[in-house]
């Protein structure tokens, strides 16, 4: 049974207040918004992705036959770690 012309008016009459009110509640309800667990799921990500950027990038450093200034000082040499992973 379809709504009449009248009861469409005060529906959207009352969209309209609700919005105006709490238009953090509408934006949960349309799921516009982005919610804490996503957005923890989204930083965990990016994280996971920059760590895994910089570790390949120390692998193909290490790779190259620099070491670096660190490891220097540590008295660590390529062939502790690396010599297995680098191909000849």
């Amino acid at each position: 049974m379809p709504l009449s012309d009248h009861e469409k008016r005060l529906l959207a009459e009352m969209e309209a207040a609700l919005e105006q009110d709490d238009p953090r509640l509408v934006s949960t309800l349309t799921g516009k918004a982005r919610t804490r667990k996503a957005s923890r799921v989204l930083a965990g990500g990016v994280t996971v992705l920059v760590g895994m950027a910089i570790i390949i990038s120390g692998l193909i450093a290490g790779c190259s036959g620099r070491d670096s200034r660190l490891s220097r000082g540590l008295g660590w040499s390529r062939s502790d770690f690396l010599e297995p992973l680098c191909p000849r």
